[in-house]
């Protein structure tokens, strides 16, 4: 009758491995833990970052003047104004007599019932919507409009001073949201470099 005899296999890397790892279970785990919490972090800011910068580009598209232009034949004052603005980098949104009407009427319906009730003309001047992200366009815009002043109706609403508190609202929206996305991408970077010291010196 024949007995079977097990081989014991000695296999000292094996045996070596185990035993760094009781021994330093609690720091890896401590390591990991750390460096999944400073991930957490880093996309926390990340995400925060990213949404800065969507935060910016919308209130950019927000901040803007309104130009209410006089009645012309042909429309040639409003393709003479936008083309000079759009030249210029500007970004310019056209609304005719006919669309600020129906703009109005979808809001305030009784106000264009009462229109046609007493055969009352479109009283609603064309208007563009400019607008502007930095100091260039802005100061382009003030130019182009100056030129063209005889033309639009609420010219005197943009004063100097108007104009001035107006830029000063619009630059610190606008440096405010470039500081914060800065500072977002600036701790996504520092935690970046974190996590490769921390893999670098402890793996």
């Amino acid at each position: 009758m024949k007995t079977k005899t097990k081989l014991f296999t000695f296999n000292p890397i094996t045996s070596d491995t185990n035993i760094i790892i009781k021994a330093y279970r609690k720091p890896l785990l401590l390591i990991a833990l750390l460096m999944g919490m400073l991930i957490f972090v880093m996309n926390v800011f990340l995400a925060t970052a990213l949404y800065g910068q969507q935060f910016n580009a919308q209130m950019k598209d927000k901040l803007g003047v309104y130009i209410y232009l006089k009645d012309a034949p042909a429309q040639q004052p409003e393709v003479a104004i936008k083309s000079a603005l759009e030249a210029q980098g500007l970004r310019v949104d056209y609304a005719s007599k006919q669309e600020a009407l129906a703009f109005v009427e979808k809001r305030v319906p009784d106000l264009t019932t009462t229109f046609r009730k007493y055969n009352l003309e479109n009283p609603l001047p064309s208007t563009l919507y400019i607008r502007y992200s930095d100091q260039a366009e802005f100061d382009a815009m003030k130019s182009i409009l100056e030129q063209h002043k005889t033309q639009i109706l609420n010219m005197d609403e943009l004063s100097d001073n108007a104009i001035k508190t107006q830029e000063k609202r619009v630059l610190n929206v606008i440096n405010l949201s470039n500081f914060l996305q800065s500072f977002a991408y600036f701790v996504v970077a520092t935690m970046v470099l974190t996590i490769i010291a921390f893999a670098v010196f402890f793996l």
